[in-house]
């Protein structure tokens, strides 16, 4: 699995975002998160992790303005500490995509990671 900077636990999302409904998470759950914690629940992927999950490579970037790099790190960690093998490439002065994803480095990390795990 290769994951680009994606949301991993909305738990982590910023505090205006938990009681706005005109926010993000608060249009695709029909309300403030505070007020639909079970849908909250079932949406945070987190929740959905097991020892059976397939290897997983995690690119976040150090200067990315739309998702937390906290994000990514929680992801690393929870597959972890389920005994997923789990790889977190932080891409110094990267924004949210964007050119430094394509980088040789970066380019030969996810043939590295693909090479490694479908062979």
């Amino acid at each position: 699995m290769i994951d680009y900077f994606g949301l991993s636990n909305f738990y982590l999302r910023p505090d205006s975002e938990f009681t706005s409904p005109k926010s993000g998470p608060g249009l695709l759950f029909g309300g403030a998160m505070t007020s639909k914690p079970d849908l909250v629940k079932l949406a945070t992927p987190l929740n959905y992790i097991d020892s059976a999950d397939p290897p997983f490579l995690i690119l976040h970037g150090t200067k990315d303005e739309l998702m937390d790099i906290r994000q990514s790190v929680c992801l690393r960690d929870s597959l972890k500490a389920h005994a997923v093998k789990a790889k977190l490439l932080i891409i110094k002065k990267a924004p949210h995509g964007g050119a430094l994803f394509d980088t040789k480095p970066v380019v030969h990390a996810l043939v590295a990671f693909l090479n490694k795990h479908l062979n």
